[in-house]
């Protein structure tokens, strides 16, 4: 098997040290690494869920709060011309793995207390959400830093996994670009893309599915530059974020207009 995978930590300020959260993506991408053989979308799941069960990202325990109190998780996995997610989903959840078991089924975006009913009868299993994370969001402390994600690519066949609590102390059941089509996730014969930021600009522009068809005439890093520079055109003035890219030769691009955006990627 040979392949790349290049993971993301979100678009923004995080909670921990520099050298924490780099530590936290390199373990991720090594996760990943090693589910190579289980195919590009396993990798992009595996290196995706031990961001989200760290708690030091907004994703999966670490998850932000919406107005109300409540963590609702938004995930998307794609690879080919399928497409899955959840969205508003209540409560902490292996998000991403939940959305790529939708994947293949006759019902693959499923949003709310419907998800949560579904995902027990699958037998996932709730998580105990991260007790600093909440303590942030009660102290009213600068927001979290946005969606997490993985983009990789085995013998020729890329996949995304992106997953997200969402902007802090959001309008109840707020949803951002993470689980809509083509706006926080994008996959197919070209590449794949997974987007961090403020969500609303980027699913305005469909952020996701128009990095990735920069790949016909760029290299990955001129596509992510590129995406960059037109989620900044934004209309309502809210294009912040950060995209990471990779083609289906395994090249990689990334590229951020925020304070920061913590990257980490490998190759076999």
């Amino acid at each position: 098997m040979k392949g790349s995978i290049l993971v993301h930590g979100g678009a923004g300020r995080y909670r921990s040290s520099p050298e924490k959260i780099q530590e936290l993506l390199n373990r991720s991408v090594e996760a990943g690494l090693a589910a190579f053989e289980r195919g590009a979308l396993e990798s992009a799941v595996v290196a995706v869920e031990v961001m989200e069960s760290s708690g030091l990202l907004n994703a999966g325990k670490g998850g932000s709060r919406q107005a109300d109190g409540t963590i609702r998780m938004d995930a998307s996995a794609a690879t080919g011309q399928l497409f899955g997610s959840v969205i508003a989903m209540p409560g902490c959840w292996p998000a991403s793995r939940c959305a790529a078991r939708l994947l293949a089924t006759p019902y693959p975006i499923r949003a709310g207390e419907s998800v949560v009913r579904w995902a027990r009868q699958e037998g996932f299993t709730q998580w105990e959400p991260d007790a600093d994370a909440y303590a942030h969001w009660e102290k009213k402390s600068a927001p979290s830093p946005g969606t997490v994600g993985a983009v990789v690519v085995v013998d020729g066949v890329p996949a995304v996994v992106t997953s997200t609590g969402g902007r802090e102390r959001a309008a109840e059941g707020r949803v951002g670009d993470t689980a809509l089509p083509g706006c926080g996730s994008s996959a197919g014969k070209s590449g794949a893309v997974s987007w961090t930021g403020i969500g609303e600009a980027i699913l305005r522009m469909r952020m996701a599915d128009w990095t990735r068809g920069q790949l016909k005439d760029c290299s990955p890093q001129e596509a992510a530059e590129r995406a960059v520079e037109k989620l900044e055109s934004d209309e309502l003035n809210e294009g912040e974020g950060g995209v990471i890219i990779i083609s289906s030769e395994g090249e990689m691009g990334w590229a951020f207009n925020t304070e920061a955006m913590a990257v980490a990627w490998g190759k076999k």
